[in-house]
């Protein structure tokens, strides 16, 4: 799975976690604010009904007393006396209890209950007069629109989020695309660098560059430069390596071909060839010494040299190079004494 993907991922998910949140919230305040105006719409109704509410003195409910009472057209109330029989009902013929619990609880209580397949919102508050108890008044709303009011929004809230996570996907999809964007770079110029061997390519800095992309391509270009030092320094010395040791080989050559032409041993060729020997043993020794150079920690063996002499020994090397092509010769030479590698030198 791509990094681009797994970013995509992790920022729809997110989203959808506060959705989710948000949604449970107002699906969860919706319906309190819902239900707490049916319960006083409840209460104010009841309190109605009760101011009109007439009793005899036998405790007998006077069913005239409500007949001028105009309730809304979804409201239900019923009236039960001490001996637990219905007295008065609304709609006509309703017997069976709206709330069977709430009915004898002895005091205002509020409940949800289930008459014939419709949910109700019932109160039960016991009647009393000043000779006692004289029954129960429980009036109660249908809660189908609270239902439907909560089917609705729960809907809503479920399309809204979906629609939201989407366009979550689709901008996370384009804003990590573009914010990962030089990343892809990276790897295609180093891929790139790695089957060419080119060194001399750097990265293109597109965006800011003191974010972490921008920080990553500086110090990958860094990187790049350094191994660009390293390899030409190499090369470099590899070139010289190479020069100095085709000068001695040459000058043993040249005297090895003096003396096969002489037919004689010649001492002075004999001792040069020597000297040369030495030296390109010393040069080859240095080699050990490359990996040292590229630290940048190559030791220096500094001793005392004349430079006349050596001005000396390079000059009998270039006469015996020259031969009969050039005409040679010191006119005038000082002495001085430095602090130098010999061979190097």
């Amino acid at each position: 799975m791509s990094l681009r993907l797994r970013l995509t991922m992790l920022y729809t998910s997110l989203l959808g976690g506060v959705l989710l949140i948000f949604g449970t919230l107002v699906y969860g305040m919706v319906t309190v604010v819902l239900l707490d105006q049916v319960d006083t719409n409840l209460t104010q109704t009841t309190e109605q009904i009760i101011a009109q509410l007439k009793v005899t003195p036998e405790n007998q409910f006077v069913q005239q007393s409500l007949s001028n009472f105009q309730p809304t057209e979804n409201l239900i109330y019923q009236v039960w006396g001490n001996d637990r029989q219905l007295k008065l009902a609304r709609p006509i013929g309703l017997e069976t209890p709206l709330d069977d619990i709430g009915r004898w609880a002895g005091r205002p209580i509020f409940r949800t209950s289930q008459v014939s397949g419709t949910t109700l919102r019932v109160l039960s508050v016991p009647l009393t007069t000043a000779r006692g108890p004289v029954g129960v008044l429980q009036v109660a709303l249908s809660l189908n629109f609270l239902e439907v009011t909560r089917r609705t929004l729960g809907t809503v809230l479920v399309l809204l989020a979906f629609l939201a996570m989407f366009m979550s996907w689709l901008a996370a999809w384009l804003i990590t695309s573009r914010a990962l964007a030089p990343l892809a770079t990276v790897t295609q110029v180093a891929t790139q660098i790695t089957h060419a061997d080119d060194l001399q390519r750097r990265i293109p800095l597109t965006g800011p560059p003191d974010d972490e992309v921008g920080e990553l391509i500086q110090s990958f270009n860094q990187t790049l430069e350094r191994l660009e030092k390293l390899f030409n320094a190499q090369r470099r010395f590899l070139a010289d390596v190479s020069h100095e040791l085709r000068t001695p080989l040459t000058v043993i050559k040249g005297n090895v071909s003096l003396v096969r032409r002489l037919g004689g041993v010649d001492e002075e060729s004999l001792e040069s060839i020597e000297t040369e020997v030495d030296r390109l043993s010393r040069l080859v020794g240095d080699l050990l010494l490359l990996a040292q150079a590229e630290t940048g920690h190559l030791p220096l063996d500094k001793s005392p040299v004349e430079l006349d002499t050596i001005l000396l020994e390079v000059f009998g090397q270039v006469r015996l190079l020259a031969g009969e092509r050039l005409n040679l010769r010191l006119v005038e030479i000082d002495q001085i004494q430095v602090l130098d590698p010999r061979d190097r030198l």
